[in-house]
């Protein structure tokens, strides 16, 4: 009979910490936590997102003015690790691709080619797609390296960006 009020004390004190526990909000702060890691929370990540996805839109409609070239180069050149640099740096890469500027896709060539050896696999991902939509075929010596990169999607893309630029590769 005493364990049964022990046992019944207990419960009643569990209770009274738990709601004690929600009243104050323990609980809500890892929540709290990954949504400020969470890019898509961060408003200065989905004003420049939204300003890349806004100039990918254009699909080539006319030729980046220079302050669009300003963000754009600024966006590639990013040296971040974290998520929002690398989509940043890849979506900006591939933007830039569709200008319908020579002068402009030349930049997007040169860019392209440093970007291959980026430490995100993201990016040299884009690069490659990027290199293979120009067909740069002057290139092909920076991607063929590529088809041993670490990451298997990289040397499936620069497999393909090869095929696609008209060699033959297993």
């Amino acid at each position: 009979m005493q364990r049964r009020w022990v046992l019944l004390l207990l419960t009643i004190m569990g209770g009274c910490l738990f709601v004690f526990l929600l009243w104050h909000g323990w609980g809500k702060q890892p929540l709290r936590k990954s949504e400020v890691d969470d890019p898509m929370h961060d408003p200065v990540f989905k004003a420049k997102i939204n300003a890349v996805f806004a100039l990918m839109r254009l699909n080539g409609g006319r030729p980046y003015t220079q302050e669009e070239m300003a963000m754009l180069r600024q966006l590639i050149n990013t040296t971040g690790t974290d998520l929002a640099s690398r989509l940043l740096r890849a979506d900006a890469l591939f933007t830039l691709s569709l200008s319908p500027d020579p002068q402009q896709q030349k930049e997007a060539i040169r860019l392209a080619i440093e970007r291959l050896k980026d430490p995100a696999w993201i990016v040299r991902s884009e690069a490659i797609y990027v290199l293979a939509k120009l067909r740069v075929k002057e290139a092909v010596p920076h991607i063929l390296p590529l088809l041993n990169d670490p990451k298997s999607e990289v040397r499936e893309d620069a497999r393909k960006a090869l095929q696609r630029l008209g060699y033959r590769v297993p």
